[in-house]
Parts: structure tokens; C-alpha cells; sequence
């Protein structure tokens, strides 16, 4: 089994404004996501814009307001944090690849 993780952001701070006080206000962090087969996220809040996400091993995902990963979706390797813009109220699906 996998486990992945998803951050939420409501914007992306600038290089100028990577304080603490100012990134912590702006995350959401959803609970860890088990998964072999495909497993979908809580729904993306309503002021979330942006989301960063990450697994312990390769996966293959997709985000849609009812997601389902399939061998015929983006394939990320194991560890390697992907940020991307997205809907409040979707989800992201992942499964083993």
C-alpha cells in the first residue's frame, strides 16, 4: 500500500514572502491517503486554488469532481512533490502504477 500526501493552498506565496506566519496561513493539509487501488481526496476547499502533492511510491493520478486513476493517467515516481493549480470542490484520485 501507498500512502500520498495533499497540501492545499489558497495562493502560492512570492520568493519575497516565504515567512512562516504567511505560508501557514495559507495551507490546508488533507489526512494521508491509503491506496493500491484508485482512492480519492476529500474535496478541495472552497478557497482552495492550488494544491501540492506527493506519494511513498509511484502512482498515477487525476483530479475531477469525482475522479477514478487509471493505468492511463499521468504517472509521477515515488517522492517527487508535484504542484498544480485546481477547483475548489474537486478531488484527486491516485492509484499504483
Amino acid at each position: 500500500m501507498a500512502e500520498a500526501t495533499v497540501i492545499e493552498f489558497a495562493d502560492l506565496p512570492s520568493m519575497q514572502n516565504l515567512s512562516i506566519a504567511k505560508w501557514s496561513s495559507r495551507v490546508v493539509q488533507q489526512t494521508p491517503i491509503t491506496f493500491t487501488t484508485t482512492t480519492q481526496s476529500a474535496a478541495f476547499g472552497a478557497n482552495t486554488r492550488y494544491i501540492m502533492f506527493h506519494a511513498d511510491a509511484a502512482f498515477r493520478w487525476t483530479i475531477a469532481s469525482n475522479p477514478t486513476a487509471t493505468s492511463n493517467h499521468s504517472r509521477m515516481p515515488a517522492d517527487s512533490p508535484y504542484h498544480i493549480q485546481v477547483q475548489p470542490g474537486d478531488k484527486i484520485a491516485f492509484v499504483t502504477a
